[in-house]
């Protein structure tokens, strides 16, 4: 949503003023745009959401700067009076939710690989036996789907 840049700039001003404490202090980027968005919502300043970079220009413009902790960006100066209680924190382009998914995905690859490492030589045998005789059938049933013959 293409948004105008002088209203832009009354938002940011007024939720500055009513919703953060200005002189220390960091806050992280994603709890900072979440408060202002819900601030000019409910106040009715603006539409939609002007995104981050035009939100980070306004803080820069503002004088605030930016630092990168633990691979989350937080901006030096200003924090707020009360901040949003649930705000996903993206690290690398991924949020921790993410993150979690993909640990637990990890755990279950290892435990399956441990579990066929200490399989006995003749059960992996079988398995693998099985494995190909299902790979045969799908395989004819397949070409049978076609019309090809072996």
């Amino acid at each position: 949503m293409v948004y105008d840049n002088a209203k832009l700039v009354v938002a940011f001003e007024k939720w500055l003023e009513a919703r953060c404490v200005v002189g220390y202090g960091s806050t992280y980027v994603g709890e900072l745009m979440v408060d202002f968005m819900a601030f000019s919502k409910r106040k009715k300043l603006l539409k939609g959401s002007p995104g981050h970079n035009a939100f980070g220009e306004c803080l820069m413009n503002a004088g605030f700067h930016r630092k990168r902790v633990a691979a989350l960006t937080h901006w030096m100066g200003v924090t707020l009076k009360k901040p949003p209680k649930k705000v996903p924190r993206r690290r690398y382009k991924k949020t921790l939710e993410i993150q979690k998914q993909e640990a637990k995905r990890r755990i279950a690859a290892e435990k399956r690989h441990r579990k066929e490492f200490l399989m006995s030589p003749a059960d992996r045998r079988k398995r693998r036996d099985k494995i190909k005789r299902e790979m045969k059938t799908e395989t004819a049933e397949r070409n049978r789907a076609v019309g090809v013959e072996d």
